[in-house]
């Protein structure tokens, strides 16, 4: 449910912008939310890729979900993202890193200045028009379908099971090993105490220099001390981690291949919500067609 500051965040930006028409997806049409704003048109239900499609449309706002994503780019509109949970932070870091969108926070979506600031660059700035017009035709004319793509990748996947070649090795690496906590921890310490070394050494000078001369074998005694109790202790945490073995079990199933022109595929639907079913159905019916036995979840 969007809060009410948001909706009207909505509304003072979209009344900066007299000239241009704003079409809100509203599904309490009780609120008339719209009254007092002729440039802004709700309704409960918009065909979304037909809009998409009209050659007036400017700019399209959106959470960021697959499907949006995907009708948006392939029409070659530029997009404003605000994304919520799962794979739309994804989406919208990879609209915003290919030039054709912008990315918002939700926190952000309830401020009037950034609002209006985003939608006075992407309705200005032509080159997210440019960018998602370019990658949409690069969609149209890529070399393979994307039905093709998917029926090779399956079929190869089940003739030939696992392929140790195309497995990454991180995955079967330690969560300390994969972000090397193991050389950033010891660095980090290691640095530390040679800051902390060095510190007392100058605090001690600096006393010595104040307070009066220490004797010059005391001072070098006390550094001489401090450098082996530093350099045994260096050594007993390198013999700790040359110690230390991380090992990490996987298990994994594999696609078992049929002795056949056909398969047996199971298709796991995680159901987080409607656009991933639907994608989902898409790539088993696909299958289907090709002439696999196709199993969902």
């Amino acid at each position: 449910m969007m809060p009410n500051e948001t909706k009207q965040a909505l509304l003072n930006t979209f009344d900066r912008f007299p000239d241009v028409t704003f079409i809100w997806k509203y599904e309490k049409e009780e609120h008339h939310i719209a009254d007092g704003h002729p440039n802004v048109i709700t309704d409960k239900w918009l065909p979304q890729t037909d809009l998409l499609a009209h050659p007036n449309l400017v700019a399209f706002l959106t959470h960021g979900g697959m499907n949006s994503i995907t009708e948006t780019l392939s029409r070659g509109k530029p997009v404003i993202v605000v994304p919520v949970f799962g794979d739309q932070m994804h989406n919208a870091v990879l609209a915003e890193r290919s030039g054709f969108g912008i990315m918002l926070s939700v926190s952000d979506f309830q401020v009037e200045k950034k609002l209006s600031d985003a939608f006075e660059q992407i309705i200005n700035d032509k080159r997210f028009s440019q960018k998602a017009e370019r990658l949409s035709r690069m969609i149209a004319k890529r070399p393979n379908s994307a039905t093709e793509q998917l029926i090779r990748h399956v079929e190869f996947a089940a003739e030939f099971g696992q392929i140790p070649n195309f497995d990454p090795y991180g995955r079967k690496m330690s969560f300390v090993s994969y972000f090397m906590l193991d050389i950033i921890i010891p660095f980090i310490t290691i640095l530390m105490l040679v800051l902390a070394l060095l510190c007392y050494a100058c605090y001690k000078l600096c006393r010595k220099l104040i307070l009066g001369r220490e004797p010059a074998g005391q001072f070098r005694n006390q550094l001489t001390n401090e450098q082996g109790s530093f350099l045994q202790f260096v050594k007993s945490l390198k013999n700790s981690l040359s110690s230390c073995k991380t090992i990490t079990t996987w298990d994994r199933q594999h696609i078992c291949s049929v002795p056949l022109n056909a398969y047996k595929i199971l298709i796991f639907n995680p159901r987080f919500g409607k656009s991933h079913v639907r994608f989902m159905g898409n790539i088993a019916d696909t299958l289907v067609e090709a002439g696999h036995e196709v199993v969902c979840n």
